[in-house]
């Protein structure tokens, strides 16, 4: 988030409170916003917060927008990786068996929104997750009053088998790399992938797992409402879409982990392949998913810390 002649890095839920309060004072400090979090952009952006510009040179080169408006300036994904060469599984589900049991990692999701958004998509494509089930076991899943959905069975399941809660997704990349003699698995964003390609740690993506590679992480780039400098604002956000090289303002991103918006910029040396891992990924619906995150937060806390007799 640009701030007049400074840029500040917070967090997509600190940006938000920030530009909810400069509109409740009819003022706004920023000029540009560049955010990866779905659901929030959707909301700033529907409240006319925030506005799209597509510099007029890449009109041809940027034709995705997010689901709230904004254009995609790049995107990662929320996707299993396994250390000590590849684990075992070609499911979701087998994340479930008992052998799999404090062998999986996840950043704390009462924590986490983007590994909360993973798991309210599971709910929300829990048709996919049922047909999943049916494969892998040759039965129907065993639903009840507590778990009315395949996508819920899979979460309760999942956080049965005691998995590890870590405080992020460096935290889960490290913990998967140690390895300790057994493979482990640990759902985490692709970009910490950087580090593998730099040598400091060493897994894999488990990306054809059924029924998805996992989710699809976008970064929206819009001019903030009643921006203080808007042509100064519609340089930078130019500058900031870079060169067909991956260069200039996309240099940080340039990195396979991360994947550019715009059509003519290649896949950064290393990454998956960018169309494969796409047609593979599921996409967040704020729409669909806001309105049940409270008692989804609510439930998976009681799986985190269930109740004693």
């Amino acid at each position: 988030m640009c701030i007049r002649d400074r840029a500040y890095t917070w967090s997509a839920g600190d940006i938000a409170l920030r530009m909810e309060g400069d509109a409740q004072q009819g003022a706004t400090a920023a000029d540009v916003f560049l955010v990866a979090d779905p659901v929030r952009v959707h909301a700033l952006a529907f409240r006319g917060w925030l506005w799209p510009y597509v510099p007029p040179d890449l009109a041809d080169a940027l034709l995705e927008t997010t689901a709230g408006g904004p254009p995609i300036h790049h995107w990662s994904a929320l996707l299993p990786i396994s250390g000590g060469g590849r684990a075992d599984v070609d499911t979701w589900w087998d994340l479930t068996r008992p052998e799999w049991a404090g062998r999986v990692a996840l950043s704390d999701p009462l924590v986490d929104d983007r590994t909360l958004y993973l798991l309210a998509t599971m709910v929300q494509r829990a048709d996919e997750m049922a047909e999943a089930y049916r494969t892998e076991f040759e039965r129907e899943p065993p639903l009840d009053e507590d778990c009315g959905d395949a996508g819920c069975l899979w979460i309760r399941s999942l956080f049965a088998n005691q998995p590890v809660i870590l405080n992020g997704d460096a935290d889960v990349a490290r913990w998967v790399a140690e390895d300790a003699g057994r493979a482990r698995v640990g759902l985490c964003g692709y970009e910490q992938y950087i580090k593998v390609r730099r040598g400091e740690l060493s897994f894999a993506p488990l990306w054809t797992l059924a029924p998805t590679a996992g989710l699809r992480w976008p970064a929206a780039l819009a001019i903030v409402d009643r921006a203080p400098h808007p042509r100064a604002a519609k340089l930078a956000v130019r500058w900031l879409y870079g060169g067909a090289g991956g260069g200039q303002g996309y240099a940080p991103w340039f990195e396979a982990g991360y994947y550019p918006a715009r059509t003519d910029v290649p896949d950064p040396p290393g990454a998956l392949p960018r169309d494969e891992l796409l047609a593979r990924l599921w996409e967040v619906d704020p729409a669909a998913i806001t309105d049940m995150l409270p008692a989804l937060r609510a439930r998976v806390a009681v799986y985190l810390n269930p109740p004693t007799d």
